[in-house]
């Protein structure tokens, strides 16, 4: 009733109201339309993310696994609503830890999918760190195959001299399971 109002009324509500309302998708449409968000508002909804994907891994954590998936769900649609409220470098974060967990209590869709939205997020060095989790997560899940397709993609035996020690040591080692022992051991040799 409070929101709908300052929605209908075009009211510039207060910081503090904001953070005591229940907000919806029509409510943070009008704050970011409107230009209302300060930084105050702007940690209510770096907040309100990290909430959502505290509650995905409360959920997995508890044997809830499908509300956990819903929240994992929930937290990448409201980041992509939010983004530039948000934290980047928290959000990449939080996708990675929650996705680690969501893989290691082996649901990989959901898992890739919150991998993909770091990986999204991330430049530079930390794409390469997020590359190395998506890697070595496919070599524990034994998909020796979608890791070799996630080198190629990422180029990653063109780039392997200014790579990192650990990406290096998962691209060889994925390269060893693979049968490949010839190039393996030739990069093994480069770490």
């Amino acid at each position: 009733l409070v929101i709908s109002e300052i929605i209908k009324k075009e009211i510039t509500p207060n910081t503090d109201l904001i953070a005591s309302l229940a907000i919806d998708e029509s409510f943070t449409n009008y704050l970011q339309k409107s230009g209302l968000l300060d930084r105050h508002a702007q940690a209510y909804f770096s907040n309100e993310f990290f909430d959502i994907i505290n509650n995905a891994k409360s959920h997995l954590a508890t044997g809830q696994p499908l509300e956990a998936i819903k929240y994992a769900g929930y937290a990448l649609a409201f980041y992509n609503q939010n983004a530039t409220y948000i934290s980047k470098e928290k959000a990449q974060s939080s996708f990675l830890s929650a996705g680690k967990m969501l893989l290691a209590n082996n649901y990989e869709l959901e898992g890739f999918q919150l991998f993909n939205a770091a990986q999204n997020i991330s430049h530079g060095d930390e794409g390469d760190n997020i590359i190395f989790h998506l890697l070595w997560s496919l070599l524990e899940g034994k998909q020796i195959e979608d890791a070799l397709k996630k080198i190629e993609k990422y180029s990653l035996l063109e780039r392997f001299n200014t790579l990192d020690s650990r990406l290096k040591y998962v691209v060889a080692y994925a390269l060893h399971l693979s049968g490949d022992t010839s190039l393996a051991k030739h990069l093994f040799e480069k770490l």
